[in-house]
């Protein structure tokens, strides 16, 4: 699926010539934002994956009109941090900088924009639900500006469409992990095959179960099965990324941590994870991984390889 990059241009934008308040020449750079109050409680650990960009309606006491927030990369992460654009309000539209915490699946969250009159806006919001697939977040907010104006009965209401992995389920990913020349982890002339079966939803993302054949054999194939085990590990959404530069934000996904146990003429087992900024995704054709463990043959340790879709 693509998704236009038009509210992240504009953050960048308002950087140089629209993040100004109540008159005066164009700041250069956005205010910080103000530090956001924490929900009230011992915090909590989330439980809701955040990332992606929450686009709906909000209105206080003088204007109303439409809000984003923008979370990438923020798996498993209280610290909250991305980028707000408010459309309605009566200087012009508003962009910038939004911190918070999460606290279980309620975010506190503070955002700031202006220079020559500095707007300060604090507010709390909740998921819908917990898990991956919550699909809405509504809060309420207040604030004050330098020059003596208030922002009161703030409400917003933001729904995300979720994305949800399904060209990864049945995909085969192949890779050669040794040469005649150059012997790998598995001895010379090695290759294997993953297959991803089935995708769980939990609070981070999705459970990854799947099987591994190794053997000898050379892209395309293995020639000759060795040893065969499942694969296990955690898939987590990272965002809507542009990875070729193009402006096109695509969903990506990164293979958090992942475990093999093979059994067979080569008994192994092996832990490891995708190396930054290997991606999953619908139109992701490699995925880079780093490997530790052991093998029939010798003690893995940050062995990095990759395996080609197929």
């Amino acid at each position: 699926m693509h998704w236009s990059l038009r509210g992240v241009v504009v953050i960048a934008l308002c950087t140089a010539v629209a993040c100004s308040g109540g008159g005066g020449a164009a700041p250069t750079t956005p205010s910080a934002p103000p530090q956001p109050v924490p929900p009230s409680g011992p915090p909590q650990p989330p439980t809701v994956n955040i990332n992606g960009q929450w686009e709906g309606t909000y209105r206080h006491d003088t204007a109303s009109g439409t809000m984003k927030f923008y979370f990438f990369d923020q798996n498993g992460k209280s610290s909250v941090d991305g980028q707000f654009d408010l459309i309605g309000e009566p200087e012009g539209e508003r962009v910038g900088a939004i911190a918070g915490t999460l606290s279980g699946n309620v975010l506190a969250f503070s955002y700031g924009y202006g220079m020559n009159c500095v707007r300060t806006i604090t507010g709390t919001a909740t998921f819908a639900s917990s898990g991956f697939l919550s699909n809405r977040l509504t809060g309420t907010f207040s604030g004050s500006s330098t020059c003596g104006d208030r922002y009161t009965n703030g409400r917003f209401d933001l729904p995300i469409q979720r994305p949800t992995p399904g060209p990864l389920v049945d995909s085969k990913w192949f890779g050669q992990t040794g040469t005649t020349q150059t012997p790998g982890i598995f001895g010379s002339n090695s290759s294997w095959l993953w297959q991803i079966n089935q995708l769980t939803p939990v609070t981070d993302g999705f459970t990854v179960a799947g099987s591994v054949t190794q053997g000898a054999g050379a892209p395309p194939a293995l020639v000759e099965p060795h040893s065969t085990g499942p694969l296990s590990g955690l898939l987590t959404y990272v965002g809507l990324i542009d990875t070729n530069g193009n402006g096109i934000l695509v969903h990506r996904w990164r293979l958090e941590s992942f475990s093999i146990a093979l059994s067979g003429r080569c008994p192994s087992s092996l832990s490891g994870r995708t190396t930054p900024p290997a991606y999953f995704g619908a139109q992701v054709p490699q995925l880079a991984v780093v490997l530790n463990g052991t093998t029939c043959s010798q003690t893995v340790s940050n062995f990095t390889t990759s395996l080609s879709r197929q």
